[in-house]
């Protein structure tokens, strides 16, 4: 996936791009929103990269053992009170 490339490149606004475009045309393909979620991360946009990271949830298989890795670290976050 392209987006993931440039993030490996660190070229985030670049995959923030091609992501959105990619949620459009597949607004129900969990992946492109864990990618958003990372690059939204590496840019310090931390409420938009949870965000990101809930909709990958939602759109995941229950078996999907990232969406189960990413739906701990949100549990935790808004454990310790950090919405």
């Amino acid at each position: 996936q392209y987006g993931q490339v440039l993030i490996d490149l660190q070229r985030y606004d670049g995959a923030v791009e091609q992501l959105q475009r990619a949620t459009t045309l597949e607004p129900y393909w969990a992946l492109p929103h864990l990618f958003l979620g990372r690059a939204r991360e590496k840019q310090g946009k931390m409420d938009e990269a949870f965000a990101h990271y809930e909709k990958f949830v939602a759109l995941s298989t229950a078996s999907d053992s990232q969406a189960k890795a990413i739906k701990l670290r949100l549990d935790l976050r808004k454990g310790s009170g950090q919405q």
